[in-house]
Order: structure tokens, then sequence, then C-alpha cells
């Protein structure tokens, strides 16, 4: 008999995983198009990093 309480803990724990994993990849490759932004400070910080970010890639 399934214990359909605990499929969705699984899921979630390979989900987690899987971005962790994710997350590890981009953290080693040289350059990677994505960046980490830490969105813990208030929303218009984290606004005011993302734009600095995308001035400095894109040179304005």
């Amino acid at each position: 008999m399934t214990n359909f309480i605990s499929y969705p803990c699984i899921l979630k724990f390979n989900f987690s995983c899987f971005v962790f994993r994710v997350e590890e990849s981009y953290r080693r490759m040289v350059n990677p198009a994505c960046q980490e932004v830490d969105a813990s400070p208030s929303k218009e910080e984290v606004l005011k990093t993302v734009l600095q970010l995308i001035k400095k890639h894109c040179g304005f």
C-alpha cells in the first residue's frame, strides 16, 4: 500500500536537489549568464542591485 502523505515530501526533496545542482553548475561556470542576487534586503535594495548588474552587463 502506498503512503500518499510522504509522496509530496519526496517530490519537494527531489526538486530541492535539482535546484541545488543547477545553482552549483552556474557557480562552476566561467562568466555565467545568471548572477546570484541576495533577496534578503528590502525590495528597493534588491531592485537597485539588479539594475546595477544589468547596467554593468550591458555596458550602460
